[in-house]
């Protein structure tokens, strides 16, 4: 089976926008340990792998996509809050969020930068925004 067979499926022109990296987007920067039942914490690694971790902010800026407007799709396993909670949203215009728990802060934090906000699930489901 091919890696991210999925992506075969888009015109090209689609394609050469998408960058798939292996990191984790937290809300520090370091790194953080994956094993295969859990993920071991941040800056620790026991038995697992390490990956790289960083901030929405750190990353944005890295990709060097200021003048881009950039759609946000993400599945984050209950750090929803942490991750967005300061990050720049200047350029995003939309965002696709898979939460745990609670949503209510983050439905603030987006209507507050004027983004339009459905939410699909209680406990467990889908943020939706976009400007």
């Amino acid at each position: 089976m091919r890696k991210h067979s999925n992506l075969d499926k888009l015109p090209l022109n689609i394609k050469k926008k998408i960058k798939i990296e292996n990191i984790a987007i937290t809300d520090k920067n370091g790194f953080v340990g994956l094993s295969e039942n859990s993920i071991t914490g941040f800056n620790k690694v026991v038995g697992g792998s390490k990956i790289i971790a960083t901030s929405l902010n750190t990353q944005l800026k890295k990709l060097n996509i200021i003048r881009s407007r950039i759609a946000i799709k993400c599945d984050t396993e209950g750090s929803e809050y942490k991750i967005f909670a300061n990050s720049n949203l200047k350029n995003v215009y939309a965002v696709q969020i898979e939460f745990h728990n609670s949503y209510k802060d983050l439905v603030k934090k987006f209507t507050k930068l004027n983004f339009d906000v459905n939410i699909s699930g209680q406990n467990l489901g889908y943020l939706y925004a976009k400007k």
